[in-house]
C-alpha cells in the first residue's frame, strides 16, 4: 500500500517546525519508526537538529538533495518528516516524494509559503 505524502505550509513564525516535533514525538511514542530531514544549507541550530521557536529541539539527518533520502542505506522508517522543504528547490521533487510513498513511507514535508518579500518558493506558486 503508498504511503501518504502530507504538506505543511505556513509563514514564518506560524509553528510548523513545533508542529514536526509534535509529530514526531507521537509517532515515536507510538513505536512507529520515524526519520527527520533538513536541507544542510540550513545551519541554524548546527548541522544535525531542527529547532522550534518556543525552543523544542529535535535530532534530523543534515542533506544536500531529497536524492540522499532515496540513497540512505539503513532501514526504511515508517514515516518521514523533512523540515524547510523549500530549500530543496529541484525540478524533480515531486517525483522523488511520490517514489519514497510508493514504497509504503508515509512523507510529511514542512516549508514556508512566501519569502518575506511575499514572493512563493520554488514551485508551490507555480502549481
Amino acid at each position: 500500500m503508498a504511503g501518504k505524502l502530507v504538506a505543511v505550509v505556513g509563514a514564518m513564525g506560524s509553528g510548523k517546525t513545533e508542529k514536526l516535533i509534535d509529530i514526531y514525538e507521537k509517532l515515536t511514542k507510538a513505536g512507529i519508526s520515524t526519520c527527520v530531514f533538513k536541507p544542510a544549507i540550513d545551519n541554524r541550530y548546527g548541522n544535525n537538529a531542527v529547532k522550534s521557536r518556543n525552543g523544542k529541539e529535535l535530532e534530523a539527518i543534515s542533506i544536500s538533495s531529497l536524492e540522499e533520502i532515496l540513497e540512505m542505506d539503513k532501514e526504511h522508517p515508517q514515516v518521514i518528516l523533512i523540515d524547510e522543504i523549500q530549500f530543496f528547490d529541484q525540478p524533480n521533487a515531486s517525483q522523488i516524494l511520490t517514489s519514497i510513498t510508493l514504497v509504503g513511507i508515509d512523507v510529511y514535508v514542512f516549508r514556508l509559503d512566501v519569502t518575506s518579500e511575499d514572493i512563493t518558493f520554488g514551485m508551490v506558486g507555480d502549481t
